[in-house]
Order: structure tokens, then C-alpha cells, then sequence
């Protein structure tokens, strides 16, 4: 079924037409395994959504065991190194401790800590409506 996320994107597009996306992904998520495979179900749906959805938008980001497989542990280290970094980090501090102490702490953990290279996006960008909506 369509729900959630999905449902609100194709609405808020005006896609009123859903029941035929609704009866085919339930329909496939029926198949019992032997017959289509759990990835070949995933692959179909995505092939529905991206019939209706814009291409971008993030409901069609989905991993799959190749898309998973294909990532490497470079990739993994370039990403953390990417992403994880201090001025995109925040600490909080909740308990009987002073000021003084939490800085002690962080700086002592955390002090050394830098961020190398311009900060990624992290907003994601706004995502065109589909024309199809619009037929």
C-alpha cells in the first residue's frame, strides 16, 4: 500500500489516482518469495514510484543488497570523514555536573578534534513535481 511518506508526497502533488498503485504494490507484496524473490518485490516497487514520484526525491532512495554490496570500506571512511565532523556536532550535557566540569570533559575527549574541508549539504534539496501529476 501506499502510506505514510509516499502517500503524502503523491498528494500533496495532487495525484489523486492511487487505487491502481495501491492494488499493484499489494498485489506484489502477496508473491510468496519462491516465486518473485524478496529483491525482485522491492525492485517493482521501486519502478511504481518512480512512475509517480519526481526523480530525487528521497522515498526513492532505497539500499538494496547491491547497492549495499557495492559499498567499500573507502567509501564508508570517506563518508565518515565527510560527515562526521565538529562544526556539524552538538553535545549535550545533562546531570549534577558544573559548567567547568563538562568543559573539562569535552575538551579533554573532543579538544583535538578538526574538521577538514568545506561542510557537506546536509539540507537536501527541494525536489521538482512530477508532471505526472499534473495530466
Amino acid at each position: 500500500m501506499i502510506e505514510g511518506h509516499e502517500r503524502t508526497i503523491l498528494a500533496a502533488q495532487g495525484y489523486s489516482e492511487l487505487s491502481m498503485f495501491d492494488d499493484a504494490l499489494a498485489e506484489l507484496e502477496t508473491l510468496p518469495p519462491e516465486t518473485a524473490g524478496h529483491e525482485g518485490v522491492v525492485e517493482l516497487r521501486a519502478v511504481i514510484l518512480m512512475q509517480v514520484l519526481p526523480a530525487g526525491d528521497p522515498a526513492l532512495r532505497e539500499a538494496t543488497p547491491a547497492t549495499v554490496a557495492a559499498v567499500t570500506p573507502a567509501d564508508v571512511e570517506a563518508y565518515h570523514a565527510a560527515v562526521f565532523r565538529p562544526d556539524l556536532t552538538t553535545i549535550v550535557i545533562a546531570g549534577d555536573v558544573s559548567a567547568e566540569q563538562a568543559r573539562e570533559v569535552v575538551e579533554r575527549w573532543f579538544g583535538a578534534w578538526s574538521a577538514s574541508g568545506p561542510k557537506p549539504q546536509t539540507e537536501l534539496s527541494p525536489v521538482p513535481l512530477n508532471a505526472a501529476a499534473f495530466k
